[in-house]
């Protein structure tokens, strides 16, 4: 009887290969013998997307025919247990993505708020499914960033999960540790219907749906720190692929990704990059005169003869020539560098520079051209100049005037400040505070002010000149003024 049984052993030896399950059953993920079930689909959820262990034999679980055991499977074994979909392992179905609709479906990533040490930054993950008629069984992708300042806190899933019978995961491993470890986060719904291209779940204004919020917490972020968020498909995780899965038919396709979404505030104007209309050029006031999107800061300037930048519709910049392309950018500044000796900037009691920049390489003269508010003129119009300031001193550049459409342009061979001014000592000598009455008390609280206090500068420089010296807006002009008002001492004299 022992010998019988030795043989038998033996003989199952020979005919089953060593190493091998003699009781894999394709479908039965868990080893338990029964195929398909509940267990399976469970078990298919914590290897994908929880770290839990690998199938008991890996070739029962790539059901679908297509190579690899990933959430196709997945969906595979849902539909087979909850919609009367084919049995595992019948054979293979079309392992090539599905083509999409048009418009397509569409992915990406918003960042909601500017990232703030230490506080919550939320990024909004969002899709959308414009006119595909039938709904979707699962949307998978993940997403990476590149800055290790910024740590994953938590993620909360949308209101569109609430049917799904498994749910959506949103770590690898369902692990925030190992997430931020990668520095990698998943976006994955499984085992519902949900965004219907009838509006099963609503989009906003915009027609976009939101998928869900995950929340980053950011440990060091100043000026210069910048954060790129964008998709990723690492082959060392089976839940990374970007994919969209129908119900019917079954099948899958891969969605449009929006691209990578770059946090960054490049040129330091406290506007990161997504929203700057002039990302290389600081414009904090984000100006755009002519309503084109690109900001004034930053217009496109081509390559060519006489080429003209307009920007809005009060400044005009020829080049004679252009080498090669780039932008060109004007900003509005309410100060610059001190004006020569009785010269203001117009308008005289709000004056505005204007410092021009460019990226493009050109042969001078460039052409500046400026229309102006003959309002702001408060002296004769036709005395009005353009000056640039070379780098060490300011230059009348003026080359023509229209006194009828209130244009004045102006010949260059460099850029940076350029302002419009007038003679701003129209009067004689002491009228500090520019109110058009020289040398009484209101002039002398202004000198007061400014010179024991730091109130602002004067205006017009020569007018705060009380004594004439041709230093203005100090003590002894202070001195000249109480002995103009309290002991009849002499007048201002005319401007220098």
């Amino acid at each position: 009887m022992k010998t019988s049984c030795r043989i038998l052993m033996l003989f199952l030896l020979l005919i089953v290969p060593f190493g091998a399950n003699a009781w894999s059953v394709c479908g039965d993920l868990n080893g338990d013998g029964n195929v398909s079930t509940i267990l399976d689909l469970v078990y298919y959820a914590n290897y994908l997307y929880r770290g839990g262990a690998a199938p008991v034999v890996m070739a029962d679980a790539d059901i679908d025919g297509c190579p690899g055991v990933n959430v196709l499977d997945f969906s595979f074994m849902w539909k087979r247990i909850f919609q009367g979909g084919p049995p595992p392992c019948t054979g293979p179905v079309n392992c090539v993505p599905g083509i999409d609709n048009v418009p397509v479906d569409s992915v990406k990533l918003f960042l909601t708020t500017t990232p703030v040490v230490g506080t919550n930054v939320p990024v909004v993950v969002e899709c959308s499914v414009f006119v595909d008629p039938n709904m979707l069984s699962t949307i998978q992708f993940a997403w990476s960033w590149d800055n290790p300042d910024l740590q994953m806190v938590s993620a909360t899933a949308s209101t569109a999960f609430d049917s799904m019978q498994f749910g959506p995961y949103f770590f690898l491993d369902d692990n925030v540790a190992t997430t931020n470890t990668n520095q990698m986060a998943i976006a994955t719904a499984t085992g519902g219907d949900f965004f219907n291209g009838t509006g099963f779940y609503p989009a906003d204004s915009s027609g976009w749906r939101h998928l869900a919020t995950y929340n980053m917490t950011a440990s060091s972020w100043t000026t210069g720190s910048s954060l790129t968020i964008d998709i990723d498909q690492d082959s060392a995780y089976a839940s990374t692929e970007l994919i969209f899965i129908r119900e019917y038919p079954w099948e899958y396709y891969y969605p449009v990704w929006g691209g990578a979404l770059v946090i960054a505030d490049s040129d330091g104007d406290g506007v990161f990059t997504p929203n700057d209309n002039c990302p290389t050029i600081a414009n904090p006031g984000q100006e755009d005169w002519d309503n084109d999107g690109t900001g004034d800061a930053c217009n496109p300037t081509p390559t060519g003869s006489n080429v003209m930048v307009q920007i809005g519709s009060a400044t005009t910049i020829t080049f004679s020539q252009v080498n090669s392309s780039g932008t060109t950018g004007i900003i509005p500044e309410g100060t610059g560098p001190t004006p020569p000796a009785n010269f203001g900037v117009v308008p005289l009691n709000n004056p505005v520079y204007y410092q021009i920049s460019t990226t493009v390489s050109f042969d001078p003269p460039i052409e500046i051209c400026f229309t102006y508010d003959g309002a702001d003129v408060q002296g004769n119009e036709a005395d009005l100049t353009l000056m640039h300031y070379d780098g060490s001193a300011w230059v009348d550049i003026k080359s023509s005037q229209d006194l009828t459409l209130n244009i004045i342009c102006g010949l260059t061979n460099t850029l940076s400040y350029f302002a419009l001014m007038e003679r701003c000592c129209i009067s004689p000598r002491g009228d500090a505070n520019h109110d058009g009455t020289n040398c009484n008390i209101l002039d002398l609280n202004f000198l007061v002010n400014r010179i024991f206090r730091g109130g602002p500068s004067a205006i017009c420089l020569p007018e705060a000149d009380m004594n004439g010296d041709v230093i203005p807006q100090n003590i002894l002009d202070l001195n000249f003024a109480v002995n103009r008002i309290f002991r009849g001492g002499p007048a201002p004299g005319a401007c220098l």
